[in-house]
């Protein structure tokens, strides 16, 4: 890293979730699984959203950035890259239930993109 690195956003301190803010991430995953057991289509669509919601609260609270793209691209250190990329990938089908009128994934990408935000939060530290 050099001189001026920390001047980056995203960069400035190496922030950890609070303990405050880690409870409320398990206490919310747990609502999240309970939405991918029922494995209806309505529930593991809105597990899916929720998952996104709180992997954007718990970005919002260790990186900088408006979006949670940008916040995103700013944690790319905090993951392996494969788990990044999935992290990625479950936004993105995030992006498309919310955004794309006819989008219906089949039951695999709905639980696997939670699937792959889990894994971001244990990469992140978080026990869940």
């Amino acid at each position: 890293m050099g001189f001026f690195d920390f001047l980056k956003p995203g960069r400035i301190a190496r922030r950890q979730l609070s303990s405050l803010d880690e409870r409320k991430v398990t206490d919310e995953w747990v609502q999240i699984e309970s939405l991918v057991k029922l494995a209806k289509p309505s529930s593991l669509k809105e597990a899916v959203s929720r998952g996104d919601k709180l992997m954007d609260f718990a970005l919002s609270k260790i990186v900088d950035g408006q979006t949670m793209g940008e916040r995103l691209k700013n944690a790319s250190d905090r993951f392996s890259r494969p788990v990044y990329d999935r992290v990625w990938q479950a936004h993105k089908v995030r992006n498309s239930l919310v955004h794309e009128i006819d989008y219906d994934p089949p039951h695999f990408i709905t639980t696997e993109a939670v699937e792959n935000f889990k894994e971001g939060f244990r990469d992140l530290g978080i026990r869940l």
